[in-house]
């Protein structure tokens, strides 16, 4: 009997402290204090992500070998260049024709060119040249003084006026003609001839692939003797040129007097240069 109360009694001494410390456990917490977490939670936070001095540091074994495999050294390249030449018969002539007039005062020396250009224009128009074909380059003022042997100070004795057009003609055999006819109502200056090909770019395309092949056909050959193989073009540069340059030509009215047949003029033919700068890679 009395075993049996010593039994009943642990255990109500442990029903006791289990509804003591559950009791413990419901009361309110002190003002302005949180409560805490239960005895048994465990809080897990995430490893923090290194620095990046701390980073670089950690790589620092396989940095290295990384940067060695990332660079590449250049490629191995032959560069050429080549040429391609088109000759052709050009069927425009260029030239640069106007008046010049030196007159004491100054409005009567513009009037007079200007008299003398509208003459000029008109001719031009009526045989048959555009107005899109006729383009002002320059219009000069310049006064002109006479200097004294004795030193003394340069006297002012006029105005010179010189105005000048570009024409473009594109019936070569009437240039000449033209030429005469511009002269006889008043122009005073006629340089600067030239001839082109009104439209050059069948020619261009032309050259432009003959400088190419030019250039292949020499990298191949380089490539053959240096025992390597030829690769894809890495760059490619053209420069284009065409021959032959302007024709100097000055005539003037004492040159040309009415009887006299117009100056024959021969275009011959005008070359079309392209160069190209190649560079191949090869392996």
């Amino acid at each position: 009997m009395t075993g049996r109360r010593l039994a009943w009694s642990a255990a109500g001494l442990v029903a006791a402290l289990g509804l003591i410390a559950m009791l413990s456990s419901l009361r309110p917490s002190a003002p302005g204090v949180a409560p805490g977490p239960p005895a048994a939670t465990v809080a897990l936070a995430a490893p923090a992500p290194a620095s990046g001095a701390a980073a670089a540091a950690a790589s620092a074994s396989g940095a290295a070998p990384a940067a060695a495999a990332a660079e590449t050294t250049p490629p191995a390249t032959i560069s050429v260049q080549g040429e391609g030449v088109v000759t052709t018969t050009p069927d425009v002539v260029q030239l640069v024709m106007g008046v010049q007039v030196t007159n004491r005062s100054l409005a009567q020396a513009e009037a007079d060119a200007a008299s003398r250009m509208n003459a000029v224009i008109d001719k031009l128009t009526s045989m048959g040249i555009a107005r899109d074909d006729i383009k002002t380059v320059s219009y000069n003022v310049n006064p002109q003084y006479d200097y004294p042997q004795d030193g003394g100070a340069p006297i002012l004795r006029g105005f010179e006026v010189s105005n000048l057009v570009s024409v473009k003609i594109k019936d070569i055999n009437r240039a000449g003609e033209i030429i005469d006819a511009v002269i006889a109502v008043g122009a005073t200056t006629i340089q600067g001839l030239s001839f082109d090909v009104d439209n050059p770019a069948a020619a261009n395309d032309q050259a432009r692939s003959q400088a190419m092949q030019d250039a292949q056909h020499k990298a191949q050959q380089l490539a053959a003797a240096a025992g390597v193989s030829l690769g894809r073009p890495l760059s490619i540069s053209e420069t284009s040129t065409t021959s032959p340059p302007p024709v100097p030509l000055a005539r003037g009215v004492a040159a040309a007097p009415a009887a006299a047949a117009p100056p024959p003029i021969q275009p011959g033919t005008t070359e079309i240069h392209v160069q190209v700068s190649v560079t191949y890679a090869i392996q």
